[in-house]
């Protein structure tokens, strides 16, 4: 594909753990351009980022699109 770009400091590495992606996407959605969709590495720092969307009364999937990549049960 030509023609995308990534915003610097919208790509994250914090999939390794909770805390790290629950902060890293409470982070991203604190800024004025939040973005409106999270792409995680992994299942589980996905659900840690639908948590920390919801601790910031981010609605999801109206307010954030979330997908995680594995097959978790909780995802």
């Amino acid at each position: 594909m030509t023609g995308l770009t990534s915003t610097p400091g919208l790509v994250l590495p914090a999939a390794a753990s909770r805390s790290a992606a629950y902060a890293a996407v409470r982070d991203l959605l604190r800024r004025p351009d939040a973005p409106t969709a999270l792409l995680s590495a992994t299942d589980r720092a996905a659900v840690d980022g639908i948590w920390a969307a919801r601790d910031l009364g981010v609605a999801v999937p109206r307010d954030l699109a979330v997908i995680g990549i594995g097959n978790i049960p909780r995802a």
